[in-house]
């Protein structure tokens, strides 16, 4: 059987061979998702060889968070950008998926991040997850998840308010804290 499938892998990578998500240039045996050049130029960090970085820094005051890590810088008129708006508004959760791996892997290799106990994924607002059909974060949280053998926690963090873009939206994240059982006004109100 795996023959078989070989064979009707490679005559369907001959007809529409797997690209790039980034160059779009074909991809090559054994590569996903994103190729060996984009892989080894891509605008990466390295946050998370630092215990103090500017993630960690931009969180104090917000949430309690013993780590945090960026993987990616931002660059605007990039193959990267097109990549994220894949995943995050035409559907490639796979790629999300991939990328969430990817940078597992780094995190894990750091051993910064070796006493995680769980990945957290940010929640979408539910008209927004209503009409993307999934919401992004989860899908990288399971790949970061999977590289780190821990689980993923849906239900610590709910979104209370703004349906808008996560770059204009108020702080309207919250941890919930299990240890009240739901007796304070925060958890309550959630």
């Amino acid at each position: 059987m795996s023959i078989l499938n070989d064979l009707v892998r490679d005559v369907a990578s001959l007809l529409f061979p797997p690209r790039c998500a980034v160059c779009g240039e074909p991809l090559t045996r054994g590569e996903r998702t994103v190729c060996t050049l984009c892989r080894a130029t891509a605008p990466l960090t390295g946050y998370w060889r630092e215990a103090d970085n500017p993630v960690v820094r931009r969180c104090w005051g917000m949430v309690p968070v013993c780590q945090a890590s960026g993987f990616l810088f931002f660059v605007r008129a990039s193959g990267w950008r097109w990549l994220i708006h894949g995943f995050k508004y035409r559907g490639a959760w796979r790629t999300a998926r991939e990328m969430g791996a990817w940078y597992g892997r780094y995190l894990r290799e750091s051993g910064l991040y070796d006493d995680v106990e769980v990945v957290v994924p940010l929640p979408l607002h539910p008209f927004k997850r209503c009409r993307r059909g999934y919401n992004q974060s989860e899908y990288i949280a399971e790949g970061i998840a999977a590289q780190l053998g821990v689980e993923v926690d849906r239900r610590s963090v709910r979104r209370k308010l703004s349906p808008c873009s996560g770059s204009r939206a108020s702080r309207s994240t919250m941890p919930l804290d299990p240890s009240c059982g739901g007796a304070c006004t925060r958890c309550s109100a959630a």
